[in-house]
């Protein structure tokens, strides 16, 4: 007889929980629109913005120059199913000079909406 184990979906409260108490800097964009539905504070600092500021932002609004073309076109993929998922580098627009920093992004394909963030 074989044990079955369930892993368990966080629900969106506890997923944006996670994300917000996270000291890991982090975005995450809805599609199809592409605009930033959480920020956390850690992010927040780092582009010298409070979070309130920023969700709604679309890539052009949070990341340099061409950085920003790529993360569209990514997010595009993504969300056309043509990507599950990238990892890249990106510059993030800041109060002063563009900051370097490292980005992953994931399509989640279950029933969650974020279109209530």
């Amino acid at each position: 007889m074989s044990e079955q184990t369930s892993l368990r979906v966080l629900g969106l409260d506890e997923l944006r929980s996670f994300l917000e108490g996270s000291p890991v800097a982090t975005l995450v964009f809805g599609l199809p629109d592409q605009r930033v539905r959480i920020a956390n504070e850690a992010v927040a600092e780092l582009i010298g913005s409070p979070r309130s500021a920023i969700v709604g932002l679309r890539p052009a609004q949070v990341w340099a120059a061409g950085d920003a073309r790529r993360a569209e076109t990514a997010l595009s993929d993504l969300a056309v199913g043509a990507l599950d998922s990238y990892r890249a580098r990106r510059r993030l627009r800041t109060g002063a000079a563009p900051l370097a920093s490292r980005c992953g992004c994931a399509i989640c394909r279950s029933s969650m909406d974020l279109s209530r963030w």
